[in-house]
């Protein structure tokens, strides 16, 4: 491949399943005003991951070039296996009234089945690379990491390589955790969809030594498809990926995280919804709903009266 000179944080391999039949993307401004652009033209930076190295201050394009081959791939290798009818087991589910009446409110479409995947080791680990690398090959991901090395005395071009070798570090870290968390995968119905924004994928991360759960992880992958990611502990080892299904009311809450980080743009397959996106662009989403771990299992936490 040639050398990339246009860096996209927000791989083509994902982008191109926010597109409609002329092939391009809705962007939605923080007004309601949109346009219309071709996937190569957004979700992109001028040498956003190069290097500059020795005296002659020569470009180094080796983490795009991985980027690209290593993980830009994967994502077609996992929704393939998603997509697949054929993988999707079924049991019984009964009881647990009590959890599912604090999950409708939510949006979350309740049977009296659970849907799962029964996912091989090889598909789970393409989904924690690929989720790991769109959270730090991020542009704010990056500049966090500049902010941290140039107020610890690292200046020059050290501080963009500095921070551009830790990031891969924290890439390898972020893989192992995700790899033996707790997957679950949203399916949205009736036709709504995600939104994905400039943000990209939403991370919670106190890292706090104290808590069950030191990260999670809000990643839409398709419109209608998003992915959940509670990591517990890392020797867990979690063969299965439970299904939810939701409705209207469930896209709403989960759209409202992808606005709340939102920047200057939202990307939307369909026409998108300018009333909504104008009202909760860059305003923080209420955390209406968490999970908790008690006795091994997840449990659902739901208070809609609160807002932080």
């Amino acid at each position: 491949m040639t050398d990339p000179k246009r860096h996209h944080w927000w791989p083509l391999a994902q982008s191109k399943y926010w597109v409609g039949d002329d092939e391009k993307v809705y962007v939605i401004k923080s007004d309601g005003s949109f346009f219309k652009a071709n996937p190569l033209n957004i979700g992109v930076e001028s040498e956003l991951y190069t290097r500059f190295v020795g005296d002659n201050l020569e470009k180094d394009v080796s983490i795009e070039k991985w980027f690209a081959s290593e993980v830009d791939g994967r994502i077609k290798s996992f929704l393939n296996f998603f997509e697949n009818k054929d993988n999707i087991r079924r049991r019984q589910d009964r009881g647990r009234d009590a959890e599912k009446d604090k999950m409708r409110p939510l949006g979350f479409l309740m049977r009296n089945y659970i849907e799962y995947y029964q996912v091989p080791d090889d598909i789970r680990w393409d989904i924690a690379c690929y989720v790991a690398a769109s959270l730090v090959r991020h542009p704010n991901y990056l500049k966090k990491l500049v902010e941290f090395y140039s107020a610890h005395g690292v200046s020059g071009l050290d501080v963009r390589n500095s921070a551009l070798e830790n990031m891969g570090q924290l890439y390898g870290m972020y893989r192992e955790y995700i790899f033996n968390s707790t997957l679950i995968l949203l399916r949205l119905v009736d036709g709504v969809e995600y939104l994905f924004s400039d943000g990209g994928i939403t991370v919670q991360e106190p890292w706090d030594p104290n808590s069950v759960i030191p990260f999670d992880v809000h990643a839409p992958l398709t419109p209608s498809l998003a992915l959940q990611v509670f990591p517990t502990k890392r020797n867990l080892h979690i063969p299965y990926v439970s299904v939810f299904e939701g409705n209207k009311q469930l896209a709403k809450n989960q759209n409202r995280i992808a606005l709340a980080d939102a920047q200057r743009f939202v990307f939307s397959r369909s026409a998108p919804p300018t009333n909504f996106v104008k009202e909760h662009f860059g305003v923080p989403a209420p955390k209406v709903h968490g999970f908790r771990l008690v006795d091994g299992k997840f449990e659902t936490i739901y208070d809609p009266g609160r807002s932080n």
